[in-house]
């Protein structure tokens, strides 16, 4: 396999999953929106009820987005925004460090206590 057949490959894999990624989101904003109905049915969870409406319809449009947009438009889209905005990327990238580094610090702290209730279990 040549190297532009496998990145083709891995191209068309990216996609394909990229699109069945999107019709799950989107299944997401249709339950939500179902959610949103029933709430709109009691007076006092009405407003919670738009809320939920709204939240799906971005919902919808995030899922519409990534299971019709190629991988090279996606790409392209991110770098355009990172160069608009790349304040909100640095923000996002400090984000999603802190919770790596909180994930990471649990696993650890559990695995370490797992590991002493074995050794104390031991005959």
């Amino acid at each position: 396999m040549s190297t532009t057949d496998f990145s083709s490959y891995v191209t068309e894999q990216i996609e394909s999953r990229s699109a069945d990624s999107g019709r799950r989101i989107r299944t997401t904003a249709q339950t939500i929106r179902t959610v949103a109905d029933q709430l709109r049915n009691d007076p006092t969870t009405a407003m919670a009820a738009d809320f939920a409406e709204r939240g799906a319809d971005v919902v919808d449009r995030v899922g519409s987005y990534i299971e019709g947009t190629p991988l090279k438009q996606m790409v392209a889209d991110a770098e355009q925004f990172s160069r608009q905005q790349p304040l909100a990327v640095v923000g996002a990238g400090l984000a999603v460090g802190i919770l790596a580094s909180r994930l990471l610090k649990s696993t650890a702290a559990r695995r370490d206590m797992w590991s002493s209730e074995e050794t104390t279990n031991t005959p």
